[in-house]
């Protein structure tokens, strides 16, 4: 899935989404956690700075890159890539974690330890597809 088609595919699910985020804040998340971003997400917050509110469905919300920057904190290694929360599911009660350096990693939950995709990519095709809705 490209960038445009997930934009399209939330916005279809009637998921609020923030404005695209600007190249001083993508250096900015980039700087403070020590990171190069993937393409993939350097085009995803190029195109939205995350959810402007939670998905009603799924209750997942993904961060903006103020929220990744402020949640730097629960930064966890897995097989010697750093993931970082990218979202949170039900208010915080978890959060989703993945690696901003590489596309093709595991998306799992922090503290469930729960993968929950593959990759990003799959990721968001089981967000779009409604695979995490709760009704």
């Amino acid at each position: 899935m490209i960038v445009d088609d997930i934009f399209v595919a939330l916005q279809g699910r009637s998921i609020r989404l923030n404005g695209p985020a600007t190249i001083q804040e993508l250096r900015s998340l980039e700087s403070f956690l020590d990171i190069k971003l993937h393409a993939f997400f350097f085009d995803l917050f190029s195109k939205f700075n995350g959810f402007d509110a939670y998905d009603h469905r799924s209750q997942i919300c993904i961060g903006s890159t103020d929220d990744l920057i402020s949640r730097s904190k629960t930064m966890k290694k897995l097989d010697g890539e750093r993931t970082y929360a990218i979202g949170d599911i039900l208010i915080d009660s978890d959060f989703i974690m993945c690696s901003l350096e590489n596309d093709s990693t595991p998306v799992f939950l922090l503290h469930e330890e729960k993968q929950l995709a593959a990759n990003i990519n799959e990721f968001f095709e089981r967000l779009i597809s409604g695979a995490f809705d709760f009704v």
